[in-house]
């Protein structure tokens, strides 16, 4: 297992960057063996100091592995 790598908070005088854009590439999800999600079509937003969040179709998601959050 890899290490998480350290993320800082942004600083309160750094320039919120934010990037939305389409992946170049094929983009899967497999978890216990299992794939999740699969797509081309695929969102990546991406913003100074944080790791990239991937936005899948729902059609691409595998929706058996979903449940909903504690959180409503």
């Amino acid at each position: 297992m890899t290490a998480q790598p350290k993320l800082q908070p942004r600083e309160a005088t750094a320039p919120q960057l934010i990037n939305v854009l389409h992946s170049p590439k094929r983009i899967r999800v497999k978890f216990g063996g299992r794939v999740i999600a699969d797509s081309r079509n695929v969102l990546v937003l991406r913003s100074n100091h944080f790791l990239p969040i991937y936005f899948f179709p729902l059609a691409a998601v595998d929706q058996s592995t979903l449940k909903p959050s504690k959180q409503g």
